[in-house]
């Protein structure tokens, strides 16, 4: 910072009037405080530190933003994973329960509907076991 304020002269504020008009607001809120005002070199080095730290935050800021963008892309990809495993076994045990039917119409004759308490299917006068001949 040294190096700022050695280029600093009075110049320097006469050609940005908005610098200058910074360091005039500063120095009215320092000595509403009690303290002793900035002068040209001391503002533009205090400005310098300002801006270097500004910068430093908005980097970690950028940083932050991307983990966390990072975070939720995993946790949708895991979610991803999850429903499509809890698909298939979701699938496979809605298969085993599945009623295949609701009442005898639904059934060909002669079968019937069969009430398993935990499934409904169609079978020969309540016998699951077919006869092959």
């Amino acid at each position: 910072f040294d190096a700022v304020s050695s280029k600093v002269t009075p110049a320097v504020l006469n050609e940005n009037p908005e610098l200058s008009l910074k360091l005039e607001e500063k120095n009215k809120t320092r000595k509403k405080f009690g303290l002793p005002p900035l002068n040209p070199e001391e503002f533009v080095v205090l400005q310098a530190q300002i801006h270097a730290m500004e910068s430093e935050q908005d980097e970690i800021q950028s940083v932050a933003k991307q983990a966390i963008v990072a975070e939720r892309e995993e946790m949708q990809r895991q979610q991803q994973l999850k429903s499509e495993s809890s698909g298939l076994l979701q699938s496979f045990i809605s298969g085993i329960f599945e009623d295949t039917c609701q009442s005898n119409f639904d059934c060909n004759r002669p079968e019937v509907c069969c009430d398993f308490r935990f499934k409904k299917v169609c079978c020969s006068s309540g016998d699951t076991r077919r006869n092959i001949e």
